[in-house]
């Protein structure tokens, strides 16, 4: 077969001996003619051991110098390693998969979300943006390494681990082996790309955990070669077509056993049946997503009740599937529950999935779905985004504050300090305040409308309720009476109101300190710049009163309530963990020292608390759900999702999602102190602040003073349940509405250091 393929491609050269070299052979047969520049020669056999496999012409030793040796290495050949290397490791992932649907399917919506609607082909270049496909073949060839035993030889006397090795003694590296010690490998016989997605472990041999195509000067050498066929060939594969078993062949009798040899194969043929899920012309056929049995007239909303439909929609998950159609009444909503869709919605398709629905209760509290928040996507809301990016929250700005931020920590203490003397004190309100004030200072100058701390969790308790209720003219517009009939009416028109008088005492203000003389000075505070472009205007964007007020209670409820529930949540999981609080105390102190106090500029040293405020907000996201809105037609995971349907995007479920976190329920914060995850949202797995354009653009004004808030506590303060009250009857649980709060105030000893 060799003589064959090597005469047919001499004969189909003719006489163009000279030409520059097209394939690997035309360079095998230029070097064999001329020899190469280094004045290396191949003869006519080895030109055909290199068609076929690897031959070691030389080894460095002086005692077989000059003596061929010839060794069969598929590691490092062209038909051997190219083809049967490359099978084995589509066939592998394969089989993995089909045996592990619900990983399949993610792979599939990574695909598709990538390749897009187009999906004639995938592009040689997408499977760069494929981290879980590439992950899924890593895994494969972890548990199947293409050589289960790489044979070595050694050629001169040497010393291993303190034992004498002569020359020329056999070595065999067990890789199988390697791959499956659950010394290095948690749960290291389950199939779990996951854990790739963590690691940066290529195949490149520096991680000595994971040697599927060996390592060192006799690793294999065409792995970008391979590797790159076998992921444009799976995603090619994930992308057209839906895989699975035959009928009547259950996954329990589906066996992933190997063949007997030197490089294993599947030990009988991956027989399958297969649905293409793409046209001929490209287009891919998906009617509309999985959706659970519902009820005529309302559909699926007897399935979420009155609260907590974070929880609800798990539930649903676990039984349809990451991605399900629900129909709340009339309105077809979408429930996106793996880090792969949210990222597909958030980031990938943001220009598609870039709006907001507009429920009952926001447009009556917050003037018309005026603010940045709720506000369609348009010009408009893209002129209001540039407002708060650069005008109000960039790191400039953000810094600007800083001596806000210290002075009001100190204070903090201070209030700590004379409430300590009480057997226990009402954490929550004690961290409302220097929330609150430092807003307030930082947005309007000064306390905002003059609210005290119990007012302000009050009315964000109402209205977070409110905005997490479902008002049945939302759903069933036919019905709108009902929400009169019930009261829900009059406690929006009633919570607008009181928001109303508290935003505009507080604008009134501000416009009397400025005086009439002010109207040219800097801007200082962010209304200061509000109502700067409100009267001046901004590069064509002109901003009413209504505009200014809704942009007030953007700042309002997207600062105090989401910092101080950011830290109400940090502390409840430390005092539930106190061996992870004495961590932090441990860590606050040491950086902080003796000097008596905690400066922001220490923060960065301070990395567990850092995680233990990340691993608060992975299992208490500040918006469980976060809703979205498609504005034009789209494709998501092979379904076609139309304009106009409502997306809920399920951030406390992928938070907690067993696959992606380990323990998931549990409140671990090392985990952030080996993975580079922050806030921002590009890591699909963590989005407690959303993701792409319409995620918060305050997290950097947030976290400063949450983190600089709970250091001073840490710092000062010995804390723990009161007296009487023992841990195992402490529950951390949550209120209901749009954005949850501890379900009871957080009632705590404090003991001043």
């Amino acid at each position: 077969m060799v003589e064959r393929t090597l005469a047919e491609h001499e004969a189909s050269r003719g006489n163009k001996d000279n030409r520059k070299a097209g394939d690997l052979l035309d360079t095998l047969l230029l070097i064999f003619k001329d020899g190469d520049d280094q004045g290396f020669t191949l003869d006519r056999i080895d030109v055909k051991a290199l068609i076929l496999v690897i031959r070691s012409r030389t080894s460095r030793s002086p005692e077989t110098m000059g003596v061929r040796v010839d060794t069969i290495d598929p590691l490092q050949n062209m038909f051997i390693g190219g083809m049967d290397m490359i099978y084995k490791a589509i066939e592998w992932t394969m089989a993995e998969l089909v045996k592990n649907p619900r990983e399949m399917e993610k792979v599939q919506a990574e695909v598709r979300q990538v390749a897009g609607a187009r999906a004639s082909v995938v592009l040689e270049e997408e499977p760069e943006k494929m981290s879980l496909l590439q992950a899924s073949m890593k895994e494969a060839l972890r548990l199947h390494p293409p050589l289960p035993l790489i044979p070595h030889d050694s050629i001169q006397d040497t010393q291993l681990h303190g034992y004498h090795i002569p020359a020329k003694i056999r070595v065999t590296i067990n890789a199988w082996a390697i791959g499956r010690d659950d010394e290095w490998w948690e749960n290291a016989e389950e199939f779990r790309p996951q854990r790739f997605m963590d690691r940066a472990i290529d195949f490149s041999d520096k991680d000595a955990r994971y040697i599927p195509f060996g390592a060192g000067r006799r690793g294999c050498s065409g792995i970008a070669f391979g590797m790159r066929l076998a992921e444009l060939t799976l995603a090619n594969m994930m992308c057209h077509f839906d895989w699975e078993l035959p009928k009547g062949q259950d996954l329990e009798s589906f066996d992933v056993v190997k063949s007997s040899g030197f490089a294993l194969g599947l030990k009988l043929p991956l027989i399958l049946a297969v649905t293409p899920s793409v046209g001929k012309d490209g287009a891919v056929r998906g009617g509309a997503p999985p959706s659970p049995w519902a009820l005529p007239i309302i559909g699926n909303l007897h399935q979420l009740g009155r609260g907590h439909h974070h929880r609800k929609l798990q539930a649903l998950a676990r039984r349809h599937g990451p991605l399900f159609l629900l129909r709340l009444g009339s309105v077809p909503t979408l429930v996106v529950s793996s880090p792969s869709l949210a990222d597909a919605v958030l980031r990938t398709q943001d220009h598609i999935f870039c709006s907001r629905p507009q429920p009952h209760t926001a447009r009556g509290t917050l003037y018309g779905c005026r603010d940045m928040a709720f506000a369609t996507y348009s010009e408009r809301w893209r002129q209001l985004r540039r407002i708060a990016v650069v005008h109000l929250l960039s790191a400039k700005r953000v810094d600007s504050f800083r001596s806000i931020r210290q002075d009001e920590a100190a204070g903090f203490v201070e209030r700590i300090r004379a409430a300590a003397m009480a057997p226990a004190v009402n954490v929550t309100e004690l961290i409302i305040s220097p929330t609150n004030t430092v807003v307030s200072r930082a947005a309007f100058g000064n306390r905002l409308g003059g609210v005290e701390p119990g007012m302000v969790r009050g009315m964000m308790k109402e209205l977070t309720e409110l905005l997490g209720t479902i008002a049945v003219g939302d759903v069933l517009p036919w019905l709108w009476w009902v929400d009169r009939a019930t009261g829900l009416d009059a406690r929006v028109k009633r919570t607008a109101a009181e928001l109303d008088s508290v935003v505009e005492r507080t604008l009134a203000e501000h416009e009397a300190s400025r005086g009439d003389d002010d109207d040219g000075r800097e801007a200082g505070d962010l209304l200061d710049s509000l109502v700067s472009i409100f009267k001046d205007g901004d590069q064509g964007l002109t901003l009413d009163r209504i505009d200014v007020k809704a942009l007030i209670l953007d700042m309002f409820i997207g600062g105090t309530d989401t910092i101080y529930k950011a830290i109400e949540w940090t502390m409840a999981e430390l005092v539930k963990n106190p061996r992870e609080m004495e961590k932090v105390q441990t860590e606050v102190r040491q950086v902080a020292g003796a000097r008596g106090g905690v400066l922001e500029e220490e923060l960065d040293k301070m990395s567990l608390l850092h995680a233990s405020m990340k691993e608060a907000l992975r299992l208490h996201p500040p918006t469980p759900l976060i809703l979205h809105e498609s504005i034009e037609d789209t494709q998501l995971n092979g379904y076609h999702i139309p304009a106009k349907t409502q997306v809920t995007i399920n951030a406390w479920a992928i938070g907690r999602d067993g696959e992606w976190w380990e323990d998931a329920e549990e409140f671990r914060p090392e985990r952030f102190l080996v993975r580079a995850i922050d806030f921002s949202g590009k890591d699909p797995r963590y989005i407690p602040f959303g993701a792409g354009r319409r995620g918060c653009p305050g997290i950097a004004f947030g976290t400063r003073l949450a983190e600089l808030t709970l250091a001073n506590m840490m710092y000062h303060f010995d804390w723990e349940l009161p007296r009487g009250q023992e841990l195992e009857s402490f529950e951390v649980v949550e209120s209901s509405g749009f954005a949850p709060a501890l379900k009871s105030p957080l009632i705590l000893a404090v003991t001043p250091l």
